[in-house]
C-alpha cells in the first residue's frame, strides 16, 4: 500500500545512504492494494564513466553500511 521513490540528484557528485529515507525521495501511503513487490530503475547500461561512478557509489555504500554494522554489533555488551 506504499510506494518509494528515489528522486535524482542535482549534484555532479551524488551521495548515497545505506538508509534510503536519508536519500532525496518521494513516498505516498494509503495506495490501492497490490499482493507482491514492484520494483522500476531507469539508468543506461552503457559503460560510461558516469555508470561506473554509480557501481563504485553502490560498493562504497553497502561496504561502510555492513562494515558499520559490524561494528555497532562487537560493541554491545556480551554475557556468556
Amino acid at each position: 500500500s506504499g510506494l518509494y521513490k528515489l528522486l535524482r540528484k542535482t549534484t555532479k557528485r551524488p551521495h548515497l545512504h545505506a538508509d534510503p529515507f536519508l536519500d532525496r525521495h518521494s513516498k505516498e501511503k494509503d495506495l490501492p492494494y497490490w499482493q507482491g513487490t514492484v520494483v522500476g530503475i531507469d539508468m543506461t547500461l552503457d559503460q560510461t564513466e558516469e555508470f561506473s561512478r554509480v557501481l563504485d557509489f553502490i560498493r562504497e555504500t553497502y561496504t561502510t553500511a555492513i562494515r558499520e554494522r559490524k561494528k555497532e554489533k562487537y560493541k554491545k555488551p556480551r554475557f556468556i
